[in-house]
């Protein structure tokens, strides 16, 4: 874009579907006071150090995986006899809650997380004890 207006600003954006609803990420590089203002509503907004960073790192291919995960937590309820409604509200309002919590924990915290949501001899706690002997 840079070399059909050299004289113009030109900025990268990297949005994501859930920019439709105004949530969830966007990367912009650089930072352009006008772009910044037009996206700031639309999401969180990350200007990034770089161009390089603008993908961070491709962690975004985690979207597909995410709702995979979601499907076979729903699958896994349903096999326990979980009629599916209950199972999908039970599964995403469980993945809300997780996400909520994150978003409420300063980075520095966020290694304690795993210790605060294992129940001392419940089923994570059996399930990682399981593995390791196995």
């Amino acid at each position: 874009m840079q070399a059909l207006a050299p004289h113009s600003p030109v900025c990268r954006v990297v949005p994501l579907p859930g920019i439709a609803r105004c949530e969830g990420p966007i990367t912009v590089f650089p930072r352009l006071p006008d772009v910044v203002a037009l996206l700031e509503p639309l999401g969180d907004l990350l200007v990034t150090t770089s161009e390089a960073a603008l993908n961070m790192g491709g962690i975004s291919a985690f979207m597909s995986s995410y709702f995979e995960l979601q499907a076979a937590l729903i699958r896994t309820a349903e096999a326990a006899g979980v009629p599916e409604p209950e199972a999908c509200t039970y599964v995403t309002s469980l993945c809300a809650m997780l996400v909520s919590t994150a978003r409420h924990t300063a980075p520095e915290h966020f290694a304690g997380l795993v210790i605060e949501h294992q129940t001392k001899g419940g089923l994570s706690i059996s399930r990682m004890t399981a593995d390791i002997d196995s």
